[in-house]
C-alpha cells in the first residue's frame, strides 16, 4: 500500500466518489476541492469559481466563440481550480420540446443518455444527446435535445487547455426542472389553475404552461439579446394572449440582478409576477444533485 493510500484512509477520501463518477452527488464528488463553472454561449463565456470550502469566489466573462475564450484565459482558469475540474453549462444549440406517453421504466435518466431510441423512437436524432424530466403529475415530460457535436468540441477545448469537464449540461434546462419541481413541492402553486413558468438564462429563455397541474404547453429559443427582452416577448406573446385574470407568472432569472429581467417583468400584461430567483441561481443550480 502507498503512503497516498493510507492517507486517504486517514482522511475518508478513500471512501469519497471519484471526480469523473457522473453519478455521485456533486458535493461528495469534489469536496474540499476548487472547481470552475462555466457557461458556454454562442459568443460569450462567463465563469465562477467554488473555493475549497464550497463558497462562490471569482467571477468574470469574455465575448468569443469557447475556443478562442479559453486559449486567453486557460491559465488564469486552471488556477481556479483542483486537477483542472470543470463543470459547463451550454448555452446555445440546445432545445426543449414537452412530449407526451414517453417509457418510464427505471433507470430512465440512465437510458436516455447511452440508448435515447429506446425512449424516444421515432423522434431520436442521431445527432443529438439528450435528457428528460417527467411530471409528477401527468404524462407530460421535458425532454432536452443538445448536439454531440458541440459537447464534444466543448470537451476538446478543455483537454487541450489543461482542463475536464465533470459535468456538461444546459443551464436553462436545470432552472426550468428546478423550478417545475418547486412548484410540484409546494401545494398553493400546483393548485393554481392557470400557471406560467419562465426560466431564462443569459439570452435563452423557456416558457411552460401548466393549468390545472397539466403541463399543456411550451416554448422555448436559444441566442436571443441578453440585454432586450423584445425577442423573449414575441416568443411568449401566444401565452399573454391568451392569460387570464387567474393567470399566474413564475419567473426565474440566471441573477439577481439582470437589466433583462427588469425590462422584462413590467411588460407582463399586468400579470402577477413571483420572481423566485436566488443569488447565484445558474450557477447553484448547475451544482445541484
Amino acid at each position: 500500500m502507498e503512503l497516498k493510500d493510507i492517507k486517504d484512509v486517514l482522511t475518508f477520501a478513500a471512501f469519497r466518489p471519484e471526480p469523473d463518477n457522473s453519478g455521485a452527488p456533486w458535493a461528495k464528488r469534489f469536496q474540499g476541492n476548487r472547481v470552475l463553472l462555466l457557461n458556454i454561449g454562442k459568443d460569450e463565456v462567463s465563469w465562477r469559481s467554488i473555493g475549497k470550502k464550497g463558497e462562490f469566489e471569482n467571477s468574470g466573462s469574455d465575448e468569443g466563440e469557447f475556443g478562442e475564450v479559453a486559449q486567453r484565459h486557460a491559465d488564469e482558469w486552471r488556477a481556479m481550480t483542483d486537477h483542472g475540474w470543470v463543470a459547463v453549462s451550454i448555452n446555445h444549440r440546445f432545445i426543449m420540446n414537452l412530449e407526451r406517453n414517453l417509457p418510464r421504466k427505471p433507470g430512465y435518466r440512465q437510458t436516455i443518455r447511452v440508448n435515447p431510441k429506446q425512449i424516444l423512437g421515432a423522434k431520436y436524432d442521431r445527432g443529438k444527446t439528450y435528457g428528460i424530466h417527467h411530471s409528477p403529475t401527468s404524462n407530460a415530460s421535458l425532454v432536452l435535445a443538445c448536439d454531440e457535436s458541440l459537447i464534444k468540441s466543448i470537451e476538446e477545448v478543455l483537454k487541450n487547455n489543461g482542463l475536464k469537464a465533470a459535468r456538461i449540461s444546459v443551464g436553462l434546462f436545470a432552472m426550468a426542472i428546478r423550478m417545475v419541481t418547486l412548484v410540484a413541492d409546494k401545494k398553493e402553486l400546483s393548485a393554481m389553475k392557470d400557471l406560467l413558468m419562465i426560466a431564462a438564462c443569459k439570452g435563452s429563455i423557456s416558457a411552460l404552461r401548466q393549468k390545472a397541474g397539466q403541463w399543456v404547453e411550451l416554448r422555448c429559443r436559444a441566442g436571443l439579446d441578453a440585454e432586450d427582452p423584445t425577442q423573449a416577448l414575441q416568443m411568449i406573446a401566444p401565452f399573454l394572449n391568451t392569460a387570464t385574470p387567474d393567470t399566474r407568472v413564475l419567473f426565474m432569472n440566471h441573477e439577481t440582478d439582470s437589466r433583462f429581467a427588469e425590462t422584462l417583468k413590467p411588460k407582463l400584461q399586468n400579470l402577477m409576477v413571483v420572481d423566485i430567483t436566488e443569488q447565484d441561481q445558474l450557477w447553484s443550480t448547475l451544482l445541484e444533485r
